[in-house]
């Protein structure tokens, strides 16, 4: 019986990589990020699956993917990306998960355990965050540059049942009007296309001002989800675009020798120098 809790429980490290996947898969909190998979993306980290179960069962209750790099001077640290996969309001298993993460990191000498489970902002969020901070864990807050965290807070989804024409901004669906002109040519895929990604990534790189991952990294993720990965790419069917301005070229040129008004035959010719440029 632990110091903390009531109840007993077991720490371990776990090799059976079945069983984890199992356990995450049928919780509220899985994240992909947590899956046996991921350690293969993150193979320049050290990983370990930890599990907690009740003494003497072999059910899991808990369960978190640790990754651990090395720092100067012989330190570490580790760090559980949208871990710890558990029922965070069972208090008893919460203060002896907490309490044996902080055991397996001195004794992996790390600075720090770095996790961030998610945790939803409401009222039961910040109960949880009280609870963590009364047991010894400092909360970060809401990150919201990319300097701050290891991993990012935001993603960029929008989910089916929420898009519509209508919910767009202005702005959006003149560039998406603008892009449709176009001729693109939506491709589906995966290492076929990781080059022209990676290309289209270099040129974010450069535009934003940021660093991003390269063409192994995505190489990577493809490979460790077969089945659940892909690259969707839009490429401008060139040859068509260059037909039809050569077609609105034309058009343009034959209105502007007809109209005599000076007025129109101005915008015209402006309108011709667009095509042209």
């Amino acid at each position: 019986m632990n110091e903390y809790t009531s109840r007993e429980f077991e720490f371990k490290s776990i090799v059976d990589l079945k069983k984890v996947e199992n356990f995450i898969l049928k919780s509220p909190l899985f994240d992909i990020l947590q899956t046996p998979s991921w350690r293969n993306v993150k193979d320049e980290w050290k990983s370990e699956f930890l599990g907690f179960t009740e003494k003497g069962e072999t059910e899991l209750l808990a369960s978190c993917l640790v990754l651990t790099r090395s720092l100067p001077l012989g330190f570490k640290m580790c760090y559980i990306p949208r871990g710890i996969i558990m029922d965070y309001s069972d208090d008893e298993l919460l203060s002896f998960v907490v309490l044996k993460l902080k055991e397996y990191g001195k004794k992996e000498k790390a600075l720090f355990i770095k996790f961030d489970p998610l945790i939803e902002e409401n009222s039961e969020g910040k109960r949880l965050i009280e609870k963590l901070t009364l047991l010894g864990v400092a909360y970060g807050g809401r990150t919201k540059e990319i300097h701050e965290t290891i991993q990012f807070r935001f993603d960029a989804t929008i989910y089916k049942d929420d898009y519509s024409y209508e919910k767009l901004s202005k702005k959006f669906n003149s560039r998406l009007n603008k892009a449709k002109k176009a001729f693109p040519e939506i491709k589906i895929g995966q290492e076929k296309y990781s080059e022209d990604f990676a290309r289209l990534m270099t040129l974010t790189e450069t535009r934003k001002v940021i660093n991003l991952r390269d063409k192994a990294y995505f190489e990577k993720i493809l490979a460790a989800f077969p089945k659940n990965s892909a690259i969707v790419i839009v490429y401008t069917n060139v040859k068509e675009l260059l037909d039809e301005v050569k077609t609105e070229t034309l058009k343009l040129s034959k209105r502007i020798k007809d109209i005599s008004n000076e007025k129109k035959k101005v915008l015209l010719e402006h309108q011709l120098l667009e095509k042209k440029g």
